[in-house]
């Protein structure tokens, strides 16, 4: 556990720092901010970081993370989305952010560990994405990863409220 929390100490203050965050003054550089403009492909894996980030990427198509990321104008060209869901909380904040990609034509969902929560504890807002055409779901099994009812109810739930008016492709997968 320990170990875990200075890795994730560790990659917040990388993203920091390509936010342009000064750490020797614990403030907001407003002169730097990062730009790639060619960048066409950013994975994040970082579970539930919660950073926002600012950086200046015009030609971004295909974004793959698990964590809690911001809506923000960085991600207005993202076509793909691919998203590793692991707790009702990821749920809620993905329904939002999807709901903020006014371009996302493919978004690729994987469940990867049991016990997503309570169905009592779930308030998923609706999520409309117009632009969705392909909806892909993987679903990970193993000795540890079991869906029982209650999962399977959370992860319907989550379904429901995911609004794909103009779906055209759908793909369920299990992983054994």
């Amino acid at each position: 556990e320990e170990r875990r929390h200075a890795i994730k100490r560790d990659i917040v203050f990388v993203m920091e720092v390509f936010n342009a965050f000064d750490h020797t003054q614990r403030r907001r550089q407003v002169a730097r901010k990062w730009r790639f403009p060619r960048l066409l492909e950013l994975d994040i894996q970082c579970g539930d970081l919660k950073t926002t980030l600012s950086w200046a990427t015009p030609r971004l198509q295909m974004l793959r993370t698990g964590g809690l990321l911001t809506p923000s104008t960085m991600f207005s060209s993202v076509a793909t989305l691919q998203f590793e869901i692991s707790s009702l909380t990821t749920c809620e904040n993905l329904l939002l952010f999807a709901a903020s990609l006014l371009n996302l034509s493919d978004l690729h969902l994987s469940f990867t560990s049991g016990r997503m929560g309570s169905l009592e504890e779930l308030h998923l807002p609706l999520s409309l994405c117009s632009s969705v055409t392909c909806l892909r779901l993987l679903l990970h099994w193993d000795d540890n990863f079991a869906l029982t009812e209650e999962d399977n109810g959370c992860i319907a739930a989550f379904l429901c409220a995911l609004r794909i008016p103009n779906l055209v492709r759908y793909c369920v997968s299990m992983v054994v």
